[in-house]
């Protein structure tokens, strides 16, 4: 992936670390009140791993489909959720935002799966282009070399104009196809910013939840009289603190693969 390398590979470590907590509450919020979160624990464990493997580079696109799907899975099941809150209670805005959240970074990397690959494509097919587009043009000014020894007339010189001019015609073409072929190159750019965007809003939006966390009273978030207090791995603030990095450095991936 392009930007600074020591970005990418910081960024790279924390989407692992963050994957690594993920399953850890995986395995502790089992017969816990904080089972009811699995599905979002359980993809970002996927999604962790995933995104650490685009910035590094070695997780090759090739297996784009399969990716495709997965997220695209993904978001229907997250939309399904936010659809269920909003119909149980229109004022717990903060479950329909969370969920909302999840459809939005589902369907990001599903959009990065499905336009990046092309989008990266393009910018060396033109390249190719570039290089090999004077080929032709060589190549018939050889042959009007060639008329022009053999006949030294006027009509040869005329033939191999034309033929010039038609050979940097069709090289023209052959590159023009080369830029504009790829659908993923013409709307990708725009479409990366506006979720990036979104995605840095999804992240202050979890920071302030995060201060008002942290302001609360230390009794607010105690459990029932007797029970034990939850296990500080499935704490929300380090919930939150996930929700925060991954945000933001999914922002930061679409904005280098724009």
């Amino acid at each position: 992936m392009a930007g600074p390398k020591w970005l990418s590979d910081s960024a790279a470590v924390l989407m692992v670390m963050t994957s690594v907590y993920c399953a850890g509450r995986l395995v502790v919020s089992r017969g816990r009140d904080g089972a009811r979160q699995r599905d979002v624990d359980a993809l970002h464990v996927v999604m962790g791993v995933v995104m650490a493997g685009m910035l590094v580079g070695w997780l090759s696109f090739g297996w784009n489909g399969l990716w495709k799907d997965l997220f695209g899975l993904s978001a229907a099941w997250f939309g399904w959720r936010s659809l269920s809150a909003l119909i149980r209670s229109r004022t717990d805005r903060g479950s329909i935002f969370h969920h909302v959240g999840h459809v939005v970074t589902s369907g990001a990397m599903c959009a990065m799966f499905l336009a990046a690959p092309a989008a990266l494509a393009a910018p060396a097919a033109v390249a190719a282009a570039v290089v090999a587009a004077p080929a032709p043009a060589a190549n018939a000014g050889a042959s009007t070399l060639s008329a022009s020894a053999a006949s030294a007339g006027s009509a040869a010189s005329a033939a191999s104009a034309a033929s010039a001019g038609s050979a940097g015609s069709a090289g023209s073409a052959g590159m023009a196809g080369m830029v504009t072929g790829s659908d993923g190159a013409r709307w990708w750019p725009a479409v990366a910013v506006l979720l990036a965007l979104i995605l840095f809003g999804f992240a202050n939006w979890y920071l302030r939840a995060l201060i008002l966390a942290g302001a609360r009273p230390s009794g607010a978030a105690a459990g029932p009289t007797g029970s034990l207090p939850p296990p500080i791995t499935l704490s929300p603030r380090l919930a939150l603190w996930c929700e925060i990095v991954m945000s933001l450095t999914m922002g930061y991936m679409l904005i280098v693969l724009r």
